[in-house]
């Protein structure tokens, strides 16, 4: 999978996200938390971009590929954090709803972040004809 394909993928889950829980979100908590919602989906959007990263700048014959995919994880999980921690102290949204739709993007984009990371740093790894050790 192409990174600009992935990014369009994760654009797409994310409105779809947005979509599908604007009206939950605005029923159980009220219109104030639909920025909220939004805020949270795109910071969760933004990390998975982000940390996608490594995998593209690291070479297609590295000898470590695994290391290379453990990075890309713990970059996303630390933007994640950082923007929580920035949209938090803003104090422009209300926190609950905030947090509850980070956890939830975050866990929503999970897979494909995953498969995105696992396909291309080690399956890269795998059509050049390194062994793993």
């Amino acid at each position: 999978m192409s990174y600009r394909r992935f990014v369009l993928l994760l654009g797409a889950m994310t409105a779809a996200l947005i979509v599908i829980g604007a009206l939950p979100t605005e029923r159980l908590v009220g219109r104030q938390a639909f920025g909220a919602m939004v805020a949270g989906c795109c910071a969760s959007l933004l990390a998975s971009v982000i940390g996608a990263l490594p995998v593209l700048l690291a070479s297609a014959k590295t000898q470590r590929p695994i290391v290379v995919a453990f990075g890309a994880m713990a970059l996303r999980l630390a933007v994640i954090v950082g923007l929580g921690l920035v949209l938090l102290l803003s104090g422009g949204f209300p926190r609950g709803p905030l947090l509850m739709w980070i956890g939830i993007s975050y866990v929503v984009l999970l897979p494909l972040d995953t498969r995105f990371v696992m396909r291309s740093a080690i399956g890269a790894n795998a059509e050049a004809g390194l062994e793993r050790t």
